[in-house]
């Protein structure tokens, strides 16, 4: 799965087109409405630690030079919404030149 996963990053990229891949996580220490329904439910499952391991699994593994993984915190939803907005400008700015 991971090397059909690369090789269709390879090819997208080789073929000029710009791939954002975003991931918007949230901290277990984090504050508001979101963070803490999901801090009950990893907490109340025990699975907090398995949803970290999962993610960092992710990006380890699929994460190129050619397509990055832009990881957000997602604590702020605000905040959040504005680094995904300046990713998407940076990776567009980039395609473009």
């Amino acid at each position: 799965m991971r090397a059909e996963l690369l090789g269709v990053q390879r090819d997208l990229v080789e073929s000029r087109i710009a791939i954002l891949i975003i991931v918007a996580g949230v901290e277990s220490a984090g504050k508001g409405e979101v963070v803490d329904r999901l801090n009950k439910w990893f907490d109340n499952r025990g699975k907090w630690d398995d949803y970290r391991r999962a993610v960092n699994n992710m990006v380890v593994h699929t994460s190129t030079g050619n397509c990055p993984w832009t990881l957000v915190s997602a604590n702020d939803k605000y905040n959040a919404r504005i680094e995904v907005l300046r990713t998407v400008r940076d990776k567009l700015k980039q395609a473009l030149d």
